[in-house]
């Protein structure tokens, strides 16, 4: 499926940013510049954008702006994780997570954490609230997640499959296809970027 672009004409109409903007941004790399994607157009050569993660990201830059500089923002939005210490019970009165992840096994009270497993938890998390998962397949998910996750740059996306009872999941670059055995039904797809950016935004600029 050809994803959903907007033009650069109509992001800047829209967001009511400046070209100027817009390209100091890029240059700022607070944009990535594999989101510049050029087309023939009846009109000659245009720029598009994948619609919705350029707009989520000008909303951020703008309401983050004031209280960071550009290149603080640089850090927000680069691939490296922060330096975290924190406990689950800190993050869970926080409401960063709820109280279902006490629930998985390998869930330790009072466990110092670091940003990788404040993004573990934060993805558990997520699967659980949506009702899709039981504890036991979120606690296998965490698994892989210990296991795999580190081997992906940058952060992959979560897919969740179930056949025949059997729930599994695979994690895969962004941009990468999957093939699954007929019958399969995919019941979860979590773009784990976000939730690492949301971290990163959370700790930059606090609650």
């Amino acid at each position: 499926m050809e994803e959903n672009l907007i033009s650069k004409k109509e992001l800047l109409a829209l967001t009511g940013i400046s070209y100027g903007a817009l390209y100091r941004w890029k240059r700022k790399q607070l944009i990535p510049e594999d989101w510049f994607i050029k087309k023939s157009t009846f009109t000659g050569p245009e720029t598009f954008f994948p619609r919705e993660k350029i707009l989520e990201r000008i909303a951020k830059i703008q309401e983050m702006k004031e209280k960071l500089s550009l290149d603080d923002l640089a850090q927000t939005f680069s691939g490296a994780p922060l330096e975290i210490q924190t406990t689950p019970e800190e993050l869970i009165r926080e409401g960063f997570i709820s109280k279902a992840v006490t629930g998985l096994s390998q869930f330790v009270p009072g466990q110092v954490l670091d940003f990788y497993g404040v993004l573990y938890l934060g993805i558990c998390d997520r699967l659980l609230r949506d009702g899709t998962l039981n504890l036991s397949e979120t606690g296998e998910i965490l698994e892989q997640l210990l296991s795999d996750f580190k081997s992906f740059e940058p952060a992959p996306v979560l897919s969740v499959y179930r056949k025949m009872g059997v729930t599994f999941s695979i994690l895969r670059d962004e941009k990468s296809g999957v093939k699954v055995d007929r019958g399969s039904n995919e019941i979860a797809s979590l773009p784990t970027a976000e939730i690492w950016e949301t971290i990163k935004t959370k700790w930059r600029i606090g609650q």
